[in-house]
């Protein structure tokens, strides 16, 4: 016995046009761009958090930009260009010194301490020599948004999209 089964759409299904499409894509980088920025801010991703607010970040938000900034392409590239944030998303082996001006400027506008205090010089290499000998483990802020950012795409493009974490 053959069993058949009858299924109507009432309307039928519209694909979505290129214009449509190019347009959910602009608006997925923005809100992409949005959600990292918010991410570096909270100090959270998707491999945990920073521990702490992530501080002194002005620059690292700053440098989270989409290309090109205008609807109407078929690809947008998000990106930063700043190590701080690259260093968020994958961490920082030990084994080396960090730089020691990023640092200095930290500890001056985070811990108040000026640079022509005696103690902001130990502060600082203090802080270099932990980042030396155990690294900085990554949060992964960017890798969160397209996480966060795949259920809007999937709902208003219909499109089932996978996310495959490399490490």
């Amino acid at each position: 016995m053959v069993k058949t089964m009858k299924m109507e759409m009432d309307p039928p299904p519209k694909f979505p046009s290129k214009q449509e499409i190019q347009a959910e894509f602009f608006k997925a980088g923005a809100k992409l761009v949005n959600l990292w920025k918010d991410n570096l801010r909270a100090g959270e991703g998707a491999d945990g958090t920073h521990g702490r607010p992530y501080v002194n970040t002005g620059e690292a938000v700053g440098s989270v930009q989409m290309y090109p900034e205008t609807p109407g392409s078929d690809e947008y590239i998000i990106f930063s260009d700043r190590i701080q944030v690259l260093i968020a998303e994958v961490g920082r082996a030990p084994g080396t010194y960090p730089p020691y001006e990023p640092i200095s400027q930290w500890v001056h506008e985070q811990l108040g301490i000026k640079k022509k205090d005696p103690k902001h010089y130990a502060v600082v290499r203090a802080i270099q020599q932990s980042i030396k000998d155990n690294g900085l483990e990554p949060f992964a802020p960017m890798e969160k948004a397209v996480i966060d950012l795949v259920e809007d795409l999937e709902e208003n493009l219909g499109l089932m999209l996978e996310i495959e974490k490399n490490k």
